[in-house]
């Protein structure tokens, strides 16, 4: 339905509209509000992850929401939710609701899918993503001036599901391998330091889309993650990325314009050159496709054109 939406959206675009705004999970997850441009909520339930059996009220929502004829949305943003997926099922006890009664009915009822899959499995469903809402920072230093080559977020969470979603050993032995190949200043964010790597402490967000800023390359070795913000965060300071090609989302923001994906170490440390290689030679803008393709205000003439095509 991707082409139908992208056509109701330059009518709206032309005519000056407005959209729908994806508002976020407030005090309902794993619900997310929809308002108007004026911030009245509107008749569409965004559900963004599994509900526990447990949650009666929550899944009553659900069901009073379809007999209302609210327009009743599943989006992906945790694990591989509403796909069935062994790992996240031993790793997130929210996602091995999947395949429970209560939960497949639900997914069954679903009227559309706001989707990361690269195959669009659903027949009602567009390409689209919570991470997609980042607006693109103004005055951003120019790449080339940039003191940090690469950079990764390894965060302070320890745990098992934590190193499964984020692959953490994967990124810092990638990120060691290109700092030993090319001897470039490669810098490893989190709560511990990594032997061989400059090490800074975790950021509070807004500091680190600041830091973003000073940095040429973010490196991504997530697996999981439906909806990457991480990966926006970075696009949308001026920041490349070179992301895991297993990523399940976040893969449609690699472009020639943008960065490189890679499939092991050594291949991260090819990836990491041709980035270095474009970006001097001034071939990509990062920030630049990313406004052009992206951010709050396209999302949400898409997602209200995803909406009314439903309703119809």
């Amino acid at each position: 339905m991707d082409k139908e939406v992208d056509k109701k959206v330059q009518k709206y675009s032309a005519k000056n509209e407005k959209g729908y705004y994806l508002h976020g999970w407030c005090n309902n997850y794993p619900y997310n509000q929809v308002l108007d441009y004026y911030g009245n909520t509107l008749p569409v339930k965004v559900i963004s992850a599994p509900l526990y059996e447990k949650d009666k009220a929550l899944i009553d929502q659900f069901w009073i929401s379809k007999r209302n004829g609210d327009v009743c949305l599943g989006i992906m943003s945790c694990g591989h939710w509403p796909h069935y997926n062994k790992e996240d099922e031993a790793n997130n006890s929210r996602l091995a609701e999947i395949n429970k009664p209560h939960m497949q009915s639900i997914i069954n009822a679903i009227d559309g899918w706001l989707s990361c899959d690269k195959e669009q499995l659903f027949p009602k469903s567009i390409v689209y993503s919570e991470s997609d809402l980042t607006d693109v920072t103004k005055n951003i230093i120019p790449w080339n001036e940039r003191d940090i080559d690469i950079i990764y977020y390894g965060g302070d969470d320890e745990s098992d599901y934590y190193e499964y979603h984020k692959q953490i050993q994967l990124g810092v032995e990638c990120l060691r391998k290109i700092k030993d190949a090319v001897g470039c200043r490669a810098v490893y964010v989190g709560k511990n330091p990594k032997e061989g790597l400059e090490h800074q402490p975790k950021l509070l967000w807004a500091n680190w889309t600041k830091y973003l800023q000073r940095c040429k390359i973010l490196l991504i070795s997530a697996v999981s993650d439906a909806s990457p913000r991480t990966i926006t965060d970075a696009l949308s300071n001026g920041c490349a990325v070179l992301i895991n090609k297993e990523i399940f989302g976040g893969w449609k923001y690699v472009v020639p314009e943008t960065g490189a994906f890679f499939t092991s170490s050594d291949d991260a440390v090819f990836g990491y050159k041709s980035i270095i290689e474009r970006g001097y030679s001034g071939e990509f803008d990062p920030s630049k496709w990313y406004a052009d393709n992206y951010g709050k205000n396209k999302g949400a003439l898409r997602l209200r054109a995803f909406c009314e095509l439903l309703k119809k």
